[in-house]
């Protein structure tokens, strides 16, 4: 399939070099604009987790003639949830295949890193410059309103559009929502979580009896323990041959170190198991230590500086939690929408336009998105009381089910996830494009293709 080259082509500078810079990256320059990747770290990263690949996400990589690439993924349809403190079954969630089939791709499980290699690989492939050990210090406009990076060694790199993909605290954030090219704006409301990461051997759980009824169930399998401001979730990848797990504790249960890392290593020994099932201190201790992620609830007002010529994306626009459904996929959907929307430039004049549409393009995809997922997190970790029991009284119902579905409840499956898991970033910027050259057509304003 040929893929669309923008009849202007200009230079980006991204800023990060992880799942959002290096998606962005690709999609630019396969669009056929020049892009150099700046990642602050010195290599590449060399630990990471698991990740989730659900529809929206794998009919993006399918676009993008990763076929054989994700049959290295593992496919799921179903999620078993259980109680923290007691191991009980309380139900379970099946995805229907005509649901998933209807979405447009697989819910899968990945290693973050093997995302990122294929990232890497389709960039680098494309023609895009990756520079690790590049520290920006500063970004200010020349005469010619282009911007110009600053690195800690003193040199510099002019470019024509930056795009900042430094995630979730991110320091282009800071610039992009300052008054000027000066100090940030303040006033971000914020809750605090920590994800604690392992990924450990499947033959090393097939040892304990508690957690060889987990790694055993069926395969691609998702299982979740809930509790009271704690939650887990287990999940194999690599074929089975490794599993992941992530303990979510909000902040009561957690010590955190708010650095300007989004992640760091601290023992499996500084993890509070209190009210968890015994096997979940032994599954962790078979780590010396773990990935610790901190997030803080924040919301990003404004995604393009007053230049025009800065843009935010992935985690530095829209934080989420780490290791959720959607943090990987909301990132590659940026990048097909910002490549897509810039394979249609032409003109100088357009670039702060099609920057303006792509923050009214994905800010209320992410904050709908993103919603969804606090509450997600929110109902598997709930306190003790009436809303407690009543999840659990639903999901118990799941396990009298016969697993037969009629049409009527295959619609309402679909009707649950369409939002989400049925979303097109390509279609939604194409169907954007042609609806503002529409509005050029009908009122002479000289916007976009005028």
């Amino acid at each position: 399939m040929s893929v669309r080259q923008a009849p202007l082509s200009i230079t980006f500078a991204v800023v990060g070099g992880g799942i959002g810079g290096l998606a962005c990256a690709y999609s630019l320059a396969r669009h056929g604009h020049t892009v150099h990747v700046f990642e602050r770290d010195k290599a590449q990263p060399q630990r990471s987790g698991g990740i989730r690949v659900p529809p929206n996400l794998t009919k993006l990589l399918l676009e993008w003639g990763l076929d054989k690439e994700l049959e290295m993924a593992m496919k799921t349809r179903r999620s078993d949830f259980y109680h923290l403190d007691t191991d009980e079954h309380q139900g379970y969630l099946l995805w229907q295949a005509d649901v998933l089939r209807e979405a447009g791709g697989d819910f899968c499980t990945m290693h973050w890193d093997e995302l990122y290699q294929i990232l890497y690989r389709l960039s680098t492939s494309a023609g895009t410059k990756i520079t690790f050990g590049a520290t920006v210090t500063s970004v200010a406009p020349n005469d010619n309103d282009r911007p110009v990076l600053t690195f800690a060694d003193g040199s510099t790199f002019t470019a024509d559009v930056v795009v900042g993909a430094d995630g979730s605290k991110s320091m282009m954030r800071e610039i992009v929502n300052a008054d000027s090219f000066g100090e940030p704006k303040s006033g971000n409301s914020e809750s605090d979580m920590t994800v604690y990461t392992i990924v450990v051997p499947s033959e090393k759980l097939m040892e304990d009896p508690d957690l060889r009824k987990r790694v055993d169930s069926p395969q691609g399998q998702f299982t979740l323990w809930m509790s009271d401001r704690k939650w887990l979730l287990g999940y194999p990848i690599r074929k089975g041959k490794e599993y992941c797990i992530h303990a979510n504790w909000h902040a009561e249960y957690a010590e955190r170190d708010d650095t300007r890392e989004w992640a760091d290593i601290v023992p499996t020994s500084s993890i509070d198991f209190t009210g968890c099932h015994p096997m979940m201190a032994r599954v962790f201790s078979l780590s010396p230590d773990v990935l610790r992620s901190n997030y803080r609830e924040t919301h990003v007002e404004d995604w393009v500086d007053n230049t025009g010529r800065i843009l935010l994306v992935a985690e530095a626009a829209h934080p989420t939690i780490p290791f959720t459904i959607h943090g990987q996929s909301l990132a590659v959907e940026d990048a097909v929408v910002l490549g897509t929307l810039f394979s249609r430039l032409s003109r100088w004049d357009q670039i702060p336009q099609l920057l303006d549409g792509f923050q009214e393009l994905r800010q209320e995809r992410c904050h709908y998105v993103h919603a969804s997922e606090v509450s997600t997190a929110s109902v598997l970790s709930m306190p003790p009381g009436e809303a407690r029991q009543k999840r659990d009284m639903d999901l118990n119902v799941s396990l009298a089910q016969d697993e037969t579905w009629d049409e009527g409840k295959l619609l309402g499956q679909w009707e649950v996830i369409a939002a989400v898991f049925g979303y097109n970033a390509r279609e939604a910027a194409e169907d954007w494009w042609i609806k503002w050259a529409r509005v050029c057509w009908t009122t002479g304003f000289p916007f976009l293709m005028c």
